[in-house]
């Protein structure tokens, strides 16, 4: 869940909200590259002291979840609450195929 809790953060600073006003207003587009870099270096440490393989759930996580945000992007215009719920169980999917397949 760490994983997509910090695509979400990555998808918020990257790309427009898709409505004027909404629950999601105040974080989609209005994330910071301080966020960012805050919430990589939390992602980074949790991974360091989990001894998880950071590469391949990163990869997996930044795959998804960005696919995700473009596919949303292109239809709507931008993303929602909605769609970053979303994003974050098909990240959660897609890392944890990850871990059964190093496994």
């Amino acid at each position: 869940t760490v994983c997509a809790r910090w695509v979400s953060v990555l998808a918020c600073a990257w790309f427009p909200y898709a409505r004027k006003e909404g629950l999601g207003a105040a974080l989609i587009g209005h994330a910071s590259w301080v966020h960012v870099t805050v919430t990589t270096l939390m992602l980074a440490a949790i991974l360091h002291v989990l001894k998880i393989s950071a590469a391949p759930v990163i990869l997996m996580a930044v795959l998804t979840g960005m696919a995700t945000a473009i596919v949303s992007n292109r239809s709507f215009g931008g993303i929602t609450g909605d769609v970053l719920g979303a994003m974050i169980e098909i990240v959660e999917c897609a890392v944890l195929l990850v871990f059964v397949y190093q496994s």
